[in-house]
Formats: structure tokens, C-alpha cells, sequence
């Protein structure tokens, strides 16, 4: 099932937003930008409630490439029509289901509320 976050704008999701815009192929797009987003997140301020969050990013983002980009495939980071919001999108395997955790907590704990579609 598709994943979908409204979160208000966070300079922390910058580089997500551009890599969905400047990645075109296909066939890599929806990795880059979950690899982007990871990257993003791990960088989060570091309070009590994170710190587990962002090791288990730490250890997904370390992992290689080609251990879990096949169970990626869909993700999309960009700004709403009225900017108010960045919209994150993604569809993955639930092999991903610590980072998939991770991710969502860590959304929310940025001010994301978690959009059904």
C-alpha cells in the first residue's frame, strides 16, 4: 500500500524534493529519492525520542544499494501546489519494515501528519 506524509516544509527535505525533480530514469528515480530521504532524516536533531529512530537509518543507509533497492518501488518527495506542505510518497516491500518505522516516526516527530489516499 502507498505511504503518503504531508509535512510541513523542513529545510531537512530539501535534497529528497530535488532528487524527485532532477532524477528522470525510471529505473532508478524512486531509489535515489528513498536513499535521499534517508540520508535527510538521519541528519534530524538527535533528541532522546530520535536516537533509536536514526540508527536504524544509520544502518539502512550503510547497507548496500542493491540489498534493498529492488523492495523500493515507488517514493516521491515534493512541495504541494500551494506550498504549505512537502507531500512523501512510498510504496515498498515490508522487508523494509524498520525503516519503513523509522521513516514514519521520525516524519511525525517533524510535524507530518500521515495522509490517507
Amino acid at each position: 500500500f502507498m505511504t503518503t506524509f504531508l509535512v510541513p516544509p523542513a529545510s531537512v527535505l530539501d535534497r529528497p524534493v530535488q532528487v524527485s525533480s532532477c532524477v528522470t530514469d525510471p529505473e532508478v528515480q524512486h531509489q535515489a529519492v528513498w536513499a535521499a530521504l534517508v540520508a535527510a532524516l538521519v541528519k534530524v536533531e538527535q533528541s532522546e525520542s530520535n536516537r533509536e529512530l536514526i540508527s536504524v537509518l544509520q544502518a539502512h543507509a550503510t547497507a548496500p544499494v542493491s540489498s534493498w533497492a529492488h523492495l523500493v518501488h515507488y517514493c516521491r518527495a515534493s512541495s504541494t501546489y500551494d506550498k504549505k506542505y512537502i507531500k512523501i510518497q512510498f510504496f515498498v516491500d515490508s522487508e523494509l519494515k524498520p525503516a519503513i518505522d523509522a521513516i514514519s516516526r521520525l516524519l511525525i516527530n517533524i510535524g507530518a501528519e500521515r495522509s490517507e489516499e
